[in-house]
């Protein structure tokens, strides 16, 4: 058994492990919370002791997820804290549809979403306004257990405590003592892992110019200097005009950024000020900090990406500003395969980067190429800052074999943004192609490493609905082809 000094010495490690890697900051009074759960993964993983774990914690990533889930607190239900959504329903909606006309696809983001059940009331909420064919709102968490919950969407009692039996025979049914959520409810939700003590968002997710984040009772659970971080990313991730709902007992918001802050009775909300477009203040913002495996990708930003071929031009959401009637009109007809219709939709306008990925896929889709290409380079130079339009130019460059003008592209994107998944496995593919079988390896060993990092079923951003296990296989099968290529020319 662990002397007192020795579990001291390991509670201490686990809490700054956990500030280190997610901002989680605990307090004295849940030390003992923290001692349960490293005792209870011990004895599962059949660690010789406390320490065994501690040290396994820092390389292996589903044991810290399981750490995670352990020592945070999922409490959720149904239409929890009713004048949030009371406030959506009555001020949200008709504002932003105000704003950015009837038409407009709101654009929502549950962050820390826990196990559904916020998105999913979203999602109700939201047809029951008759905006059931709005565009699918986005939630993300921390635990990967959690995720995994909210994608079965199946319920107890107690996620339906309050109002939420209503819900009840009109939006879930009965099933072996528990309630499974209708499918078209389940459809209008994208869950994803994201860590928001992170910088990868906006930038490189699909959380860019959102009309809605809600990010409730998440902020009180983090350190101050992380507070400062997400707020400002918050702010970042929403489009002028857009609301931000936070937890009646989080931390106020106000100082860390520009939001205008709006009273409602159930808490302040805040709001990106609609006749502005100013980034949040960051005067002294902290620098990123990078492990050793993190610095070996930086050094890829300085050699070029290849999308796996079943990626190329189905689905890449573009990180978009204001879809409208037209947008949504052409998204659906795309997907039915009316590329005409698509260019008929999109060609004209010229500025919406939206619009231009949607037309750049339908010209590809029809066999012309070389005007896709044209037309993601456009909108590329208008949005510098897009991934999702650089990567989607990247791939045309590649069909069109003009391999060194998609390399300078993606050591752009890598720039940006080098732990994107897809873009470190595209990458090795373009090296292969340019003969660089060494620096391939290497990339593709990254995109396996990154991929390995991320549970399994988890969608890849930018990649079509490519999951994380599926694209370290195909690199690991990369890596171990090119190995035997280089051995067999030596």
């Amino acid at each position: 058994m662990m002397s007192p000094a020795g579990m001291d010495l390991v509670l201490n490690g686990i809490v700054d492990l956990l500030r280190a890697r997610t901002g989680l900051a605990i307090p004295p009074a849940r030390r003992g919370d923290i001692e349960v759960a490293i005792c209870k993964i011990t004895t599962k993983a059949g660690f010789v002791d406390p320490m065994q774990c501690l040290r396994e914690l820092h390389t292996d990533q589903a044991l810290l997820d399981e750490l995670i889930s352990e020592v945070t607190i999922g409490e959720t239900h149904f239409f929890r804290n009713p004048d949030h959504f009371v406030f959506i329903r009555d001020v949200v909606i008709p504002e932003v549809r105000q704003l950015r006309g009837p038409g407009h696809g709101l654009r929502i983001w549950s962050a820390g979403c826990a196990t559904g059940e916020e998105p999913y009331s979203l999602a109700i909420l939201l047809e029951e306004e008759g905006l059931a064919r709005s565009l699918p709102i986005f939630a993300t968490d921390i635990s990967r257990t959690a995720l995994a919950t909210a994608r079965e969407a199946t319920y107890g009692t107690w996620s339906l405590r309050g109002d939420g039996m209503r819900l009840v025979d009109r939006y879930l049914h009965r099933t072996n003592g528990r309630y499974e959520l209708a499918t078209r409810f389940r459809n209008r939700v994208n869950f994803a892992y994201l860590n928001l003590a992170n910088d990868s968002y906006p930038s490189a997710t699909h959380t860019g110019a959102m009309d809605l984040v809600l990010c409730r009772n998440v902020l009180i659970y983090l350190d101050a200097e992380t507070v400062s971080a997400v707020a400002r990313r918050l702010y970042d991730s929403l489009a002028d005009g857009g609301f931000l709902i936070i937890g009646p007992s989080d931390p106020p918001l106000a100082e860390y950024a520009p939001y205008e802050t709006i009273t409602a009775p159930g808490g302040p909300v805040y709001r990106k000020n609609a006749r502005t477009n100013q980034r949040a203040p960051d005067p002294q913002a902290p620098r990123q900090r990078h492990s050793s495996s993190e610095a070996d990708l930086l050094s890829l930003a300085h050699t070029p990406c290849e999308r796996p071929p079943s990626m190329v031009f189905s689905s890449i959401e573009a990180d978009l500003p204001e879809p409208t009637d037209s947008i949504v009109e052409a998204h659906e007809a795309l997907a039915r395969g009316e590329n005409v219709r698509v260019i008929e939709l999109t060609s004209h306008l010229t500025t919406d980067v939206a619009a231009a990925s949607l037309c750049a896929r339908a010209l590809a889709n029809l066999g012309d190429v070389e005007a896709a290409a044209q037309t993601a380079a456009s909108a590329a130079a208008k949005h510098p800052t897009s991934l999702e339009i650089s990567f989607l130019l990247a791939v045309l460059l590649m069909k069109l074999d003009r391999h060194n003008e998609a390399d300078r592209c993606l050591r752009r994107i890598l720039y940006l943004d080098h732990s994107l998944v897809v873009a470190q496995f595209t990458l090795g593919a373009t090296l292969h192609r340019l003969g660089d079988f060494k620096g391939a390896v290497r990339a593709y060993r990254n995109a396996r490493d990154l991929a390995a990092g991320c549970s399994p079923e988890d969608i890849m951003p930018l990649s079509d609905g490519e999951t994380a296990g599926r694209l370290a296989k195909a690199a690991t099968a990369q890596v171990a082809m090119l190995q035997t290529l280089a051995e067999a020319t030596q």
